[in-house]
């Protein structure tokens, strides 16, 4: 081999080994080996009288020395095969199960990654709604949530009042998720109706062509039903709270979803209404199913409890909570940002509503979802 092909072959392999290594090309090659987590490198000093293209020979043989002691090779091992034996550098997160490691070594989250969100937020925990605060994550069982920003309308979900003065409304404090309020038939009206005002007052027409709305309903022990939506039934579902069953949705309703919250369930519809102005979040109830998208009149005494609505301008589905007091309420986005080497891409579990880019070296997860796991490795 001419000293032309060897040198090219040994720029090769330590192009080779630097991409192993997630060096940056400034990185000196004999400081390779300190980027290896493997067996101590032998520490080797250059003969002082050594100069010029000799000295320069002695580093680099104790450099290639350093490198195979420190991946573990035997001394048979051609140079030019180190690079494959370097193990691969690899990044896991485990959100499920909570567990996270760097190189296969049991890391914390706050070490391999920065978590942004400049606001506070909510999150179920043992049917409590918690908050949680600035810069913290969500992670349940779900994965790690992750949210864009969301403005609650209602400028005060913490109390509901009604529209029907045939209807008692009585609001009292829960210990569990703050104040409820419970709806009482007398039998003149024909059915629980109750119209919270949206932000600002008077109309609001949805920017993204959807409404958002969800309702926490308390469970009963015989059948009682509950409408979520405005007037139209084509924008309305229907549940009983007797067993959370899905009775009825409109089909202008893109989503909807039940969850199971204790004594309660929490109710959530996503519907396309472009064009659609609304003045007020509308709820209907009655212990009478009537026909398939209308209920009949309740008997007397049928009671309703509810708590915390929700209405929103927003194409995303679900949200979490966003409590307000009195005026409207922002919630910041969920930002991940995740570093990366040069030769490492992301790959993993989330919902499609997740996406992320890289910039500078940063992968940066946004959107809206859960993102299961992620693994980073080259």
């Amino acid at each position: 081999m001419s000293i032309a092909d060897e040198l090219q072959l040994l720029a090769n392999t330590k192009e080779q080994i630097r991409l192993a290594v997630g060096a940056s090309k400034d990185v000196p090659f004999s400081t390779y080996v300190d980027l290896i987590d493997g067996n101590p490198a032998p520490q080797f000093t250059v003969d002082p009288s050594l100069i010029g293209i000799e000295r320069q020979t002695a580093i680099l043989a104790n450099t290639k020395e350093s490198l195979r002691v420190a991946i573990g090779l035997s001394k048979d091992v051609p140079f030019s095969q180190y690079a494959s034996h370097i193990p691969k550098r690899s990044t896991v997160f485990d959100f499920v199960g909570n567990q996270y490691s760097k190189d296969q070594m049991p890391v914390n989250l706050s070490d391999i990654s920065e978590f942004i969100r400049l606001s506070s937020a909510t999150e179920w925990q043992d049917g409590n709604l918690v908050e949680v605060q600035n810069n913290i994550p969500r992670i349940s069982n779900d994965g790690l949530l992750i949210e864009k920003s969301s403005t609650e309308l209602i400028p005060n979900n913490s109390t509901i009042s009604s529209n029907r003065s045939t209807w008692t409304a009585t609001s009292k404090p829960d210990t569990q998720i703050g104040e409820v309020c419970e709806f009482v038939s007398d039998g003149s009206a024909s059915l629980i109706r109750t119209e919270i005002p949206v932000y600002p007052n008077g109309t609001v027409s949805p920017s993204s062509g959807y409404y958002y709305r969800s309702i926490l309903a308390k469970k009963t022990s015989a059948d009682s039903f509950l409408a979520l939506g405005a007037a139209s039934s084509l924008v309305s579902i229907v549940v009983n709270l007797k067993n959370g069953s899905l009775e009825h949705k409109g089909n202008r309703v893109v989503e909807s979803k039940i969850s199971d919250i204790n004594e309660y369930y929490l109710i959530e519809t996503l519907s396309s209404e472009a064009g659609t102005a609304m003045k007020s979040f509308s709820l209907y109830a009655s212990n009478n199913r009537g026909t398939t998208d209308t209920l009949a009149a309740p008997t007397t005494g049928h009671k309703v409890t509810v708590a915390l609505p929700s209405f929103r301008d927003t194409a995303d589905f679900p949200h979490s909570v966003i409590k307000t007091l009195g005026t409207p309420a922002t919630r910041s986005p969920d930002i991940l940002n995740i570093p990366l080497l040069p030769s490492q891409t992301p790959t993993g579990d989330w919902d499609a509503g997740v996406t992320y880019t890289v910039t500078d070296g940063i992968a940066t997860f946004t959107g809206h979802g859960y993102i299961r796991n992620i693994t980073v490795e080259e």
